[in-house]
């Protein structure tokens, strides 16, 4: 793939993911609470320790995590699925392939 096209599809997938902290409640609550929990799972995560012990507490909240940012994939797929035939419609009509 082209490096322009890669990069533009980089900065299209980062300006939806703004876009829907903006407007999609459920994804920014999403957002906001993988936040809090990675704050606390993020020691046990870069702890390099073979011997370390994860409370139950820990494990509840690194299940959490996993689960909201599966929230977030979902609904940010959708919108690029969506935002991308939308897009793919409207090349196609300044291409006038179609009216």
């Amino acid at each position: 793939m082209n490096l322009n096209l890669t990069e533009f599809l980089s900065e299209r997938i980062d300006e939806i993911i703004s876009q829907l902290k903006e407007t999609n409640t459920a994804f920014a609550l999403s957002d906001k609470r993988s936040s809090q929990l990675i704050d606390d799972i993020d020691p046990i995560m870069m702890n390099e320790k073979r011997d370390m012990t994860i409370t139950p507490k820990d494990c509840m909240n690194i299940s959490e995590f996993f689960e909201q940012e599966l929230v977030q994939e979902g609904i940010t797929q959708e919108k690029l699925y969506k935002q991308g035939y939308l897009d793919c419609v409207k090349l196609l009509r300044m291409l006038e392939v179609i009216r």
